[in-house]
């Protein structure tokens, strides 16, 4: 299964959310960032497969009173 999704609002400016997504993408390359990532157990941020991720629609689906997963 696929892990959560990062997400911005989408009503930041494009500009914005494509900033925060190439520092994340590119954080694993920054010199010392790579040892606070291995505390947090994230190895890096890629873009994600968004195909990979109905399994977590279909769960929610599954699920309607369970808002938590929503």
């Amino acid at each position: 299964m696929p892990i959560p999704l990062l997400v911005a609002s989408s009503a930041r400016p494009e500009s914005e959310i494509a900033a925060i997504r190439e520092a994340l993408v590119s954080l694993h390359t920054v010199a010392g960032y790579d040892a606070l990532m291995r505390d947090v157990l994230v190895r890096e941020f890629r873009m994600p497969e968004i195909a990979a991720y109905r399994s977590l629609i279909e769960m929610a689906e599954a699920f309607p009173s369970y808002d938590t997963i929503r």
